[in-house]
């Protein structure tokens, strides 16, 4: 598991990112954040997607498509955007804020700086589509 923490100005707690390859969503919020987030996008279309992993049973959740969301700092654009389900919470540390799959992260250009345990995070300007085979 990859956890990122994001540079706080206006708070002493920390925030993090989870970064999880094994998924292929894009942005998942805590539950507090994904109700703020809805409430503040009613307008945007939405559809639903079903999964069951373990630990969770057969889940519905939705979708919405973000032009535009701001994550501590990070925007990225054009990103479908979700909750986290209570296992997905359960499993990362106090903090985090939100949990990145495979389609948020191909919209960053990224470099890990292992050595000095710092990650470099950027949106990139081409749309995931045109990243896409």
């Amino acid at each position: 598991m990859l956890c990122l923490e994001l540079p706080q100005t206006n708070s002493k707690q920390p925030a993090y990112l989870g970064v999880d390859t094994g998924a292929d969503s894009g942005v998942q919020l805590t539950p507090e954040l994904w109700t703020k987030w809805r409430s503040a996008h009613r307008k945007q279309p939405a559809t639903l997607d079903a999964y069951a992993m373990p630990g969770v049973p057969l889940a519905v959740v939705e979708y919405v498509w973000a032009e535009e969301i701001d994550l501590g700092g990070l925007i990225l654009r054009d990103v479908p955007v979700t909750s986290m389900n209570s296992f997905e919470l359960a499993t990362q540390p106090p903090g985090t804020i939100a949990i990145l799959g495979l389609a948020a992260t191909k919209r960053l250009d990224t470099v890990l700086d292992g050595k000095n345990g710092i990650a470099y995070l950027q949106s990139t300007r081409h749309s995931a589509s045109a990243l896409s085979p």
